[in-house]
């Protein structure tokens, strides 16, 4: 199996964003000792309101935190690629609506060149409300799908090295050669929050990453995979090589007992920065699609969000990670987990144990190959 590691640079109030930054890149150099496969960066883009104090906690128990201070992954990617050498670089994901395709494209192919061909290119289509107004991201759902899907067209085109003109619905351009040329195709993974989009990754011979939001269980990644299979015989595409990379929290303890402490702690501060920074109780946004919210008042919401992840994802001690683990191979045939790794703020002195204690306890139980710059889908 492959593993892979996904973090955010959460920063603090008065912590300078270069901390933030840099704490990530010294987490991606780890990563890579640790003998992981890959790691993942974010991209969110701009502040949270100071001045929302989501479900009126008080500050000594959330600490305003911006979510992330990575507008845009691939330049974080490009930094830790110079500092490590074998390490799969992911884009967790990119979004499509924020930008222009062929620009995404131009700076990805830096990336892989730059790196060696270790870039993993995760897109979606994005949820920031803020993003939605400032690019003119199409509210109307199936045009926000079309727009999307001309984007994955566009990028792929770019790839191949070729001369390609465009004549779409959303991007007009004349013939024109990207530089620098890649020299493989777009190593792309369709973000999925849903079947459909796994479907329609099928469909493309690509393969699809689960996104982290809402919180899914084993029996919705079992059911996406296999929609995601029929999908693909359905249309007579070969998915059988492509690795689907599925991100999973994870807190490895010496006890279950511990981890599951920890997890529970993280995870409820975690909702907090995800109210601060989507603010979908103040904007009335529909909660219930989103997973939180189901009629209960807040707090009893948000504990069971909390606990989700500690009794379905990757919480506990090595033995009972390990058992997950194996449990998620046999029943859905998966070859590549993401773990989470330091969620909600989580601070390093507890955050990176688990992960060593992880790569040291639980990875060596699973066969797993590392060469570096394997063609996609290998």
């Amino acid at each position: 199996m492959r593993f892979g590691v996904l973090a955010t640079s959460y920063n603090r109030a008065g912590e300078r964003p270069a901390v933030a930054l840099s704490r990530w890149v010294e987490l991606a150099v780890e990563v890579e000792a640790l003998g992981f496969w890959s790691i993942w960066g974010t991209e969110h883009r701009y502040a949270s309101d100071p001045e929302y104090r989501p479900f009126d906690v008080p500050e000594f128990e959330y600490p305003t935190t911006d979510y992330d201070m990575s507008p845009d992954c691939l330049t974080l990617l490009s930094y830790a690629a110079a500092k490590t050498s074998t390490l799969r670089l992911g884009a967790g994901v990119s979004v499509l609506h924020w930008d222009h395709p062929l620009k995404l494209a131009e700076r990805a192919a830096m990336v892989d060149v730059l790196s060696g061909g270790r870039l993993e290119l995760g897109v979606g289509r994005g949820l920031g409300f803020r993003e939605q107004e400032v690019f003119a991201v199409p509210q109307d759902p199936d045009e926000n799908r079309r727009k999307y899907e001309e984007g994955v067209e566009i990028i792929q085109a770019a790839w191949s090295g070729e001369r390609f003109r465009h004549e779409g619905e959303f991007f007009r351009f004349p013939e024109l050669r990207m530089t620098p040329p890649p020299g493989r195709p777009a190593p792309l993974f369709i973000g999925s929050g849903s079947t459909d989009s796994a479907a329609y990754a099928a469909r493309k011979g690509l393969p699809y990453a689960t996104i982290v939001w809402p919180l899914l269980g084993v029996q919705a990644y079992k059911e996406k995979v296999e929609h995601y299979r029929s999908s693909a015989a359905e249309a007579g595409v070969d998915v059988s090589r492509q690795h689907l990379p599925h991100f999973l929290y994870m807190h490895c303890s010496e006890t279950d007992e511990e981890a599951a402490e920890v997890a529970f702690e993280y995870m409820i501060q975690l909702q907090y920065i995800l109210e601060n920074h989507y603010e979908l109780r103040r904007r009335n946004a529909n909660l219930a699609r989103l997973g939180h919210h189901d009629g209960q008042d807040d707090m009893t919401t948000l504990r069971k969000l909390a606990q989700f992840p500690v009794d379905e994802h990757l919480i506990g001690s090595p033995d009972t990670i390990s058992e997950r683990i194996g449990q998620l191979r046999d029943d859905l045939g998966l070859t590549y987990l993401v773990a989470i790794a330091g969620f909600g703020n989580m601070p390093p002195e507890l955050s990176r144990p688990s992960l060593r204690r992880f790569a040291q306890q639980v990875l060596p139980r699973f066969q797993q190959i590392q060469v570096a710059g394997v063609q996609h889908g290998a």
